[in-house]
């Protein structure tokens, strides 16, 4: 019984640790600016991936914050994640206009 219950706490342990972590993306021009934040608190040095056949990425200042560049020919949905020092991520995809560069969040996911 102690060999099943100790990974199903590790399992739970690691999710609450990336729950906490938080990526507000806004689009602009050949861009997002993306700020990640883990209870409230800015978090520097997470780096940030995007799914543009480039895979542009960048790694967040003290306030949290980054620009990724993304180049599009057309409107795509672009994933971005934030990968943290520990390894905990989380993404968010992002419709991405060639035209406008306005976005829509679809998804919202945590992992590691």
């Amino acid at each position: 019984m102690k060999k099943i219950l100790f990974p199903l706490a590790a399992c739970i342990f690691s999710f609450q640790a990336t729950a906490s972590m938080n990526m507000d993306i806004n689009a602009g021009y050949s861009g997002a600016y993306v700020t990640v934040t883990e209870n409230g608190a800015a978090l520097s040095n997470v780096e940030i991936t995007a799914s543009d056949k480039q895979g542009h990425s960048g790694i967040t200042d003290d306030q949290g914050f980054v620009f990724v560049p993304v180049h599009l020919t057309d409107t795509r949905l672009i994933t971005f994640t934030a990968t943290n020092t520990e390894g905990e991520s989380v993404s968010k995809e992002v419709f991405i206009s060639d035209n406008d560069f306005s976005t829509t969040t679809n998804r919202n996911r945590a992992g590691h």
